[in-house]
C-alpha cells in the first residue's frame, strides 16, 4: 500500500498512476477497481481499494483519463487542496496559463480555475466556493472540463 504523500496530483496523474493506463495496469498497481459505471456509455468511475478512498478515477475506453477529489487529505503536487483558498492557487500557478470562470450552479459564489498544464492536452481544475476549494480534479483536456462526471 502507497502512503498519503505518494498519491498527490500531477497532470500525469496521481501517484503512480498515470493517464491513458487501462483498467488493468490501474488495478496492478493500485488493487481492485469498484465500480461506478454510467449507463449506456464508454465512460465510468472507479475507485481502487489501495488508493485513497476519496480518489475518483474517471476511465474512457477503458483507459484513465481523469481523477477527482473531494477530501482535503490529497493535494496536488503544489500543495493545493480541498480548502486552499482561490487566491492561493492563482499565486501557486502565476506562472502558468490560468483561466477562471463562472461556476454554473453557484452564479457569482463559485469559480472554475483552471489551470492549463505544460502538456497541451492536460489540465488541472479547481472548484471554488466563496473562494475557498472545494473540489479539484486532474486530467486530459476534455474529461478535466466535463462538468457532470462523465458529460
Amino acid at each position: 500500500m502507497y502512503a498519503e504523500t505518494d498519491w498527490r496530483l500531477t497532470e500525469d496523474g496521481a501517484g503512480p498512476l498515470r493517464f491513458g493506463m487501462t483498467l488493468t495496469e490501474v488495478a496492478r498497481i493500485a488493487g481492485p477497481l469498484s465500480s461506478r459505471e454510467e449507463q449506456g456509455s464508454d465512460c465510468e468511475h472507479r475507485v481502487a481499494t489501495r488508493a485513497p478512498k476519496n480518489l475518483i478515477l474517471m476511465f474512457n475506453d477503458e483507459r484513465l483519463v481523469r481523477i477527482d477529489v473531494g477530501q482535503p487529505d490529497v493535494h496536488d503536487d503544489h500543495g493545493m487542496h480541498v480548502g486552499s483558498k482561490e487566491d492561493e492557487i492563482l499565486h501557486t500557478y502565476r506562472d502558468r496559463k490560468i483561466a477562471v470562470s463562472p461556476h454554473p450552479y453557484l452564479d457569482e459564489d463559485g469559480h472554475y480555475v483552471t489551470v492549463f498544464g505544460r502538456k497541451p492536452d492536460r489540465r488541472l481544475v479547481f472548484e471554488t466556493e466563496k473562494g475557498v476549494v472545494t473540489s479539484f480534479r486532474t486530467g486530459l483536456n476534455g474529461p478535466a472540463q466535463f462538468i457532470e462526471g462523465c458529460l
